[in-house]
């Protein structure tokens, strides 16, 4: 399979931000759930419908907002026929569900989309592409071992840099990391932090609710009570640059590829470098735009799923034998 990148969007999620973060802690009515599933659903339809207006599409995959996940249990939450209905072709969603009712951990899911997104542009001695999500996860790419990749979460990642920023700066994020870059981290708390945010790497498994790492953060504004808001920034990032690089050491993976919204943090991308001995590049710089990382995996990750073939591997997920198709179906007669 080979990939072309032909147009991508980006569309806020407006109110819908608020009514999912709500979702994943308040107790909701019968009503309250579909209503919500309905209109991520209806969001989708709309911003696929203006992106391609009036033109053919074959395949919609949409991964819908996972809103909880500690396997066997995961829930990818999105209604998918508005979407089947405004575009009129199949659509396939829930694409960890196959996986999990393997046996496995349904996470991550991307590592055969990711040789088939940046197998042209490997170096020699590998390459690790680095997600820099809620949760970091890895994909380690080596050109001899292609038919078999390796992926698997590193550590909480925006989960903690979005907590310090609304926290610290009273905003959702410290925009392009701007703050962090400007601090010093010091040392040993991120050290600290750096191993206390590990357990995934340590444990083999993938990252979900209750793994976001947030309650590690009293510890570090208690200990940096007195310093600078850049400071303390700088050292969270650097704790996550920490256990990023070390889940790499392993594979020996110098040369780390970013992607992801945490990949436009410069205070973090700084860290990975920093630790690695390495400085990291950006996804676009192998083809892939780094907004469009995601997207881009899981139509892939779709257009296989039609073709009858797995998704996922035993190595990255732990998944047992597969005898279903990936992913749940909304077929279309057209």
């Amino acid at each position: 399979m080979r990939v072309v990148s032909m147009r991508h969007a980006h569309v806020p999620l407006g109110e819908l931000q608020g009514r999912l973060r709500a979702a994943c802690t308040e107790s909701l009515t019968a009503e309250g759930w579909t209503s919500l599933a309905h209109d991520l659903g209806q969001l989708h339809a709309e911003a696929i419908a203006n992106t391609w207006p009036g033109e053919s599409i074959d395949l919609v995959a949409a991964h819908g907002q996972t809103l909880f996940h500690a396997p066997p249990h995961s829930m990818q939450l999105l209604n998918a026929w508005p979407i089947a209905q405004a575009i009129g072709c199949p659509v396939v969603s829930d694409l960890r569900g196959a996986d999990l009712a393997a046996g496995g951990q349904g996470a991550p899911i991307t590592p055969i989309a990711d040789v088939i997104l940046y197998r042209e542009h490997l170096p020699e001695d590998g390459l690790a592409i680095v997600n820099l999500g809620g949760f970091a996860n890895a994909t380690i790419l080596h050109p001899a071992k292609l038919d078999a990749p390796v992926g698997f979460d590193c550590c909480p990642c925006n989960h903690l840099l979005d907590a310090a920023a609304r926290h610290l700066l009273d905003q959702p994020f410290d925009p392009d990391g701007r703050h962090a870059a400007a601090g010093t981290p010091r040392q040993p708390m991120a050290q600290s932090l750096a191993e206390t945010i590990s357990t995934l790497q340590h444990e083999h498994r993938s990252g979900g609710t209750g793994d976001e790492g947030l309650d590690h953060l009293r510890a570090v504004y208690e200990s940096m009570s007195s310093a600078s808001i850049e400071d303390t920034l700088a050292t969270v990032a650097d704790a996550i640059g920490q256990a990023v690089a070390a889940s790499l050491e392993p594979h020996g993976i110098r040369q780390a590829c970013l992607a992801g919204g945490g990949a436009r943090n410069a205070g973090l991308e700084s860290a990975i470098g920093r630790h690695l001995g390495t400085p990291p590049k950006q996804s676009g710089e192998f083809g892939v735009p780094i907004d469009a990382r995601e997207a881009a995996a899981m139509a892939i990750l779709g257009t296989l799923a039609a073709d009858g073939h797995p998704i996922t591997t035993p190595a990255s997920t732990g998944r047992g034998d597969l005898r279903i198709r990936a992913g749940s179906w909304v077929c279309t007669d057209t």
